[in-house]
């Protein structure tokens, strides 16, 4: 159930440029007619395009498996920025059949947020096995870019317990609740 989605997120964000967008006016200065690349008060767009990313880089304080199939994996994916530049869409061009969902995230200067799909993240009732304990698993997609080129992702777990029987569940589990495991990789653009 998370795995799927800590899978997918990494192969979410690096990038080939694309066309700049840019023209040069009579004064040599650059502009930009498409949104993509431009910089308003000193912030810019990330190009649209391919990108590629690796190099992952983790912290699994709960013990997830994040990077148990990871080794040397590398990830591409395709960003389309918004028609009015607050945010872009992301999908994966590994996934077989072109069947993955989009990833919508939201920019704020140079840092982005990602929606991530309800599914993804579900409680665990322990109530049918005899235990008083729901574990939540909340997952945070985002991450900055430093250039219109570069940047990382970042994706962070916190797993957490309500219930009577949560250090019994934890101990069954093997995960020390509550707990944040989190995921980075660089965006570069190739």
């Amino acid at each position: 159930m998370y795995r799927s989605s800590l899978l997918l997120l990494p192969l979410i964000l690096i990038a080939c440029p694309g066309g700049s967008g840019k023209a040069v006016d009579d004064t040599g200065s650059a502009s930009d007619d498409t949104g993509a690349g431009s910089s308003i008060d000193g912030a810019f767009a990330p190009q649209e395009g391919s990108w590629e990313g690796g190099d992952f880089k983790y912290d699994d304080a709960c013990g997830l498996g994040l990077a148990d199939d990871s080794e040397d994996e590398q990830i591409r994916v395709t960003l389309t920025m918004d028609e009015d530049g607050g945010g872009f869409t992301i999908v994966d061009e590994d996934e077989e059949g072109g069947d993955s969902d989009p990833l919508i995230c939201a920019l704020d200067g140079q840092s982005f947020t990602c929606e991530t799909p309800d599914d993804d993240m579900e409680d665990s009732d322990f109530a049918d096995a005899g235990f008083d304990a729901v574990m939540t698993m909340d997952q945070v997609l985002g991450g900055d870019f430093s250039s219109e080129s570069a940047g990382e992702l970042r994706m962070v777990i916190d797993v957490g317990c309500e219930g009577a029987d949560c250090a019994e569940v934890a101990e069954m589990i093997e995960i020390d609740m509550p707990c944040t495991s989190s995921m980075s990789v660089p965006l570069l653009a190739g």
